[in-house]
Formats: structure tokens, C-alpha cells, sequence
């Protein structure tokens, strides 16, 4: 309604609640959580890297190196890593030896290479546990 200076009134708090209630809603359904997923050296690299992508959005090559969580039965080093939901990934020594993209990922899936193709490493996949 007008107000006296023939300006427009609307009751500041019904706009923001409209305003940032639709806002609310609309990002609401595109936010993504981030993942953490898991990588096993079964090629003795000294250094893993993990390098991401997501739209527009994506790390530095060769990537960010990735923690280390410990060694599994075969005493090979497991590492993880946090990254945005719906990344695809490159697994990286930072020396010229890595996967294929790797897309896809999912919460606490774990990673290893196999053989090469084409230069590039293939993948497996397994479930992570502690």
C-alpha cells in the first residue's frame, strides 16, 4: 500500500520472509554436502595427490596431497581426502602417473589402482571401513 509520501509500504520482515524463504528453498536443493572418500597406494607412490572438479569449480593441478589414515592388512597406505558431492577426481603422484578421471564419487568409497591404459591408470572401487 502507499504511505503517506506516496512511497510503497511493505512490512520489511513479510518481504524477507518471502524473499529468503523462497531462497531457502530454491539453494536448498542444490547445496551439496562434501564427502570424504579414500585411496589406497597399492603403486608405492611417495606422494598422492587428488585433483577435483565440479562445474566450474576445481583444485590446482596436480592437486591437493592427501592425508594419510594408515596401512591396510597388505601394508599398503591408505589416504582420504574432503571434497565437495558430485566431484570427479584425477589420483596423481605428482610426477606424470595418474588415474583416469575418476567420476562418480560417492561418501566413504575407497580407491585403488590397477593396470594401465593408455597411460593412465584404471580403478577399482571398495567400501571403506575403519
Amino acid at each position: 500500500e502507499l504511505n503517506a509520501d506516496g512511497a510503497w509500504d511493505v512490512a520489511d520482515t513479510t518481504f524477507k520472509q518471502m524473499w529468503y524463504g523462497e531462497k531457502q528453498d530454491e539453494v536448498g536443493d542444490d547445496v551439496l554436502e562434501d564427502i570424504t572418500i579414500y585411496f589406497t597406494d597399492t603403486l608405492g607412490w611417495t606422494t598422492v595427490n587428488c585433483y577435483y572438479w565440479l562445474g566450474s569449480s576445481n583444485n590446482t593441478w596436480p592437486g591437493q596431497q592427501m592425508t594419510f589414515v594408515r596401512n591396510n592388512s597388505n601394508n599398503q597406505p591408505i589416504y582420504k581426502i574432503t571434497l565437495p558431492a558430485g566431484a570427479s577426481v584425477v589420483f596423481n603422484n605428482g610426477s606424470g602417473v595418474q588415474s583416469t578421471d575418476v567420476t562418480g564419487v560417492t561418501h566413504n568409497i575407497g580407491y585403488y589402482l590397477t593396470t594401465q591404459s593408455g597411460g593412465k591408470y584404471l580403478y577399482e572401487t571398495y567400501e571403506y571401513g575403519e
